[in-house]
């Protein structure tokens, strides 16, 4: 396998029309997957999941090809194993589907169905190329090259000689290959365009197709153009070049493609916004040919291909954000309890007065509403959540400026949200601390920074505890904080930590060890959030005054 680690951020030249702010694009190269072949990343879905093959150069054959599986979680996985095969479309459900050569297959490719909970099925006498939420799978009946949808088992044939190229969730399905046409459940089929070089790539929720035309010759090559076409009206993507084909439209009306000014050579991958001029996207190192948008979801994750200095294709995601509003924080994983605060920052430079802050608790499915919040003056927002129920493994946060739907964000890395919680890691069982010595008290937590505890000790193994001061977190998830011993002699010492934020949690250190030593000191010093206060503290319970550094 074969992974080139290359990212880069770009900030795309943009003809603004409704957006106040050039959007930024995200190149992830995945190589070419297999050394010395030719790989496409073809589909991506709403979680950035991405699919696609690998094959040689000169032989784009099932049988020769490799299937992959890309996530953010587990990198590329060769999901079929060693048998060869095409990955051509996944869903939001994680259902991918393709064609497969087993070794029982005499080279003639079969259609499966894949998931990570029912591993692999064969879909009989099918070859599959697009699949929806519903896991209705559009394709081709293998015995009578039909453009065929399959359900459940049951196949539905939809016209003589086509395929079945792209599902929604309407159960509607775009046909190719000429004339360009879509099949819908009652109508069944309409022609879009009844030119031989007519082709349909994709279709959209609110019946939106695009594909290619034919608009002209060049030296007795077919020059196409991109078109939309929608409730019966063709319509060319604007501002493309001479050549030009859309291979994806998405629920915002979003399309993808590649455009050259020549038939026979230089093709750039571009996206058209509705309301802006078309914008090429950056080829992996700058070649001058070779790269096409092939795939897209609704948050700006592009799928396709883009050459190499020696020709090879690499399989190639782009990922495309609106920089008018971003999430700052937070950005990594992060662990937060229940009734604890956390904060959540962004920046925004539209002009909505009002934003929505929403969280899902399934990993970027069923957003809830956290809040709606004025905007405050300045680009920099942020805003303090108090933890809330259910809990989740892998949450995520969404803000959105009122009335700016392309002004959104979700934040990069999961939320484990849980139960409140404090670990205390040190002292510990093995600790022989003495008399009026710096000790570490060092703690795990899912409180958030800056959040208020109460450090107690004892020296009966927590029959009875003494409060030495209050002070805050310093990080999200671990803090420490320097005592001065000031405690007798003693093998029942323990540490108690309790949040101070109303969210109850407690964590208590193992029984240690407490020698003799010299007299304490008598000034109390607190660093970082109560530096400066020159506070001093009258001598203890236990008649001797101490000494706490937080930090």
């Amino acid at each position: 396998m074969q992974i080139t680690l290359f990212m880069a951020t770009i900030v795309l030249a943009w003809a603004a029309g409704s957006y106040a702010q050039a959007p930024s694009v995200t190149i992830r190269d995945l190589g070419t997957i297999v050394p010395d072949q030719n790989a496409l990343a073809v589909a991506v879905n709403g979680q950035g999941h991405v699919v696609g093959f690998s094959a040689p150069r000169d032989a784009e054959s099932v049988a020769n090809s490799t299937a992959f599986l890309w996530t953010p979680e587990f990198g590329v996985e060769l999901f079929l194993g060693g048998v060869s095969g095409q990955a051509r479309d996944i869903n939001d459900v994680g259902q991918i589907v393709g064609d497969y050569s087993p070794a029982d297959s005499d080279g003639i490719p079969r259609g499966f169905l894949w998931s990570r909970e029912h591993g692999l099925t064969e879909l009989e006498g099918f070859n599959a190329y697009s699949i929806n939420e519903l896991g209705q799978v559009g394709g081709r009946c293998r015995d009578t090259a039909e453009a065929c949808l399959w359900e459940s088992g049951t196949i539905t044939r939809l016209r003589p000689a086509g395929v079945g190229v792209s599902v929604n969730e309407l159960g509607q399905v775009a046909v190719c290959c000429g004339p360009a046409e879509y099949w819908a459940p009652v109508q069944g089929m309409t022609v879009l365009d009844a030119g031989d070089f007519s082709r349909a790539n994709d279709i959209n929720d609110s019946a939106q197709v695009v594909g290619v035309v034919q608009v002209g010759l060049v030296s007795a090559t077919v020059v196409f153009g991109a078109t939309i076409w929608h409730e019966g009206l063709a319509t060319g993507v604007p501002g493309v070049r001479r050549v030009s084909i859309a291979s994806a439209i998405n629920n915002r009306g979003w399309v993808v493609g590649s455009h050259a000014d020549h038939p026979e050579c230089c093709y750039d991958a571009f996206l058209w916004i509705p309301g802006t001029e078309p914008i090429d996207l950056p080829s992996v190192r700058g070649t001058p040919d070779g790269h096409h948008a092939l795939a897209m979801n609704e948050r700006g994750d592009i799928a396709g291909t883009s050459n190499d200095s020696l020709g090879y294709q690499h399989a190639i995601i782009w990922t495309i954000r609106d920089n008018r509003l971003a999430i700052t924080t937070p950005n990594t994983p992060s662990d937060w309890g229940l009734d604890t605060r956390h904060r959540i920052a962004w920046t925004y430079t539209g002009t909505a007065s009002q934003l929505t802050i929403e969280i899902s608790r399934a990993g970027d499915e069923n957003w809830e509403l956290i809040e709606i919040v004025a905007r405050r003056g300045g680009r920099s927002q942020n805003y303090y959540w108090t933890v809330t129920g259910p809990t989740s493994e892998n949450a995520r946060l969404r803000v959105t400026a009122v009335g700016e739907p392309d002004a959104t964000d979700i934040n990069n890395a999961d939320i484990r949200i849980a139960p409140a919680s404090i670990e205390v890691l040190r002292p510990r069982s093995r600790t022989s601390a003495q008399f009026n010595s710096m000790e570490t008290i060092f703690f795990r937590h899912n409180l958030g920074a800056s959040a208020p505890v109460a450090i107690d000790v004892s020296q009966d193994g927590g029959r009875n505890w003494r409060t030495l001061t209050p002070t805050q977190t310093k990080g999200s998830t671990t803090s420490t904080v320097r005592w001065n011993v000031d405690i007798p002699a003693t093998s029942r010492a323990r540490v108690r930590i309790r949040a101070l934020d109303g969210s109850a949690a407690v964590g208590i250190s193992d029984v240690f060890a407490v020698g003799s030593g010299g007299e304490p000191t008598v000034d109390m010093e607190v660093i970082g959030a109560f530096r400066g206060m020159g506070t001093r503290l009258a001598p203890a319970s236990f008649g001797r005054a101490h000494s706490i550094k937080a930090r």
